[in-house]
């Protein structure tokens, strides 16, 4: 199990209140990409709550994208999990192996920040999120539903 708290850099709040660190804000825009980014983290606590549950599952606009979503997170975590309990490094930070929720906003972190690094780590994760936030952030670039990508 996670014992480690992590400082309170940001909340999000199910009702879709989000209170932030000026000093993390400031400091994640100096050091961006590498060390992750409070906003991002909180905003995708938001997105997953849409639902009613901080559960790592946000609401999609193609209702079929949930059950593959659900398996790979499933997977992924589990990977983040063992790897932490057997006190070596994850695909992740850490503190992604805290909670499937956690493990979404640091996904959303590193998909923002370190796209190419994901999806070389985790592509179907990637895969999954390249679809969900209608981005290719390895490749630079944005698409539109039904685009045909």
């Amino acid at each position: 199990m996670i014992a480690e708290s992590k400082p309170t850099l940001g909340q999000a709040w199910i009702d879709g209140m989000v209170v932030l660190s000026w000093a993390d804000i400031l400091h994640d825009a100096a050091n961006h990409p590498h060390e992750g980014n409070v906003i991002l983290h909180e905003m995708a606590h938001i997105l997953d709550a849409e639902d009613g549950r901080f559960d790592g599952t946000p609401l999609f606009d193609d209702s079929s994208q949930g059950a593959e979503w659900a398996r790979i997170l499933k997977r992924d975590f589990d990977r983040q999990r063992a790897a932490y309990d057997a006190g070596t490094d994850g695909p992740l930070n850490d503190y992604a192996g805290t909670n499937r929720g956690e493990f979404f906003a640091v996904a959303t972190e590193a998909f923002f920040c370190e796209p190419v690094r994901l999806r070389a780590e985790l592509p179907d994760l990637y895969e999954q999120m390249r679809q969900f936030f209608r981005q290719d952030r390895a490749a630079g670039r944005s698409f539109s539903p039904g685009d045909g990508t």
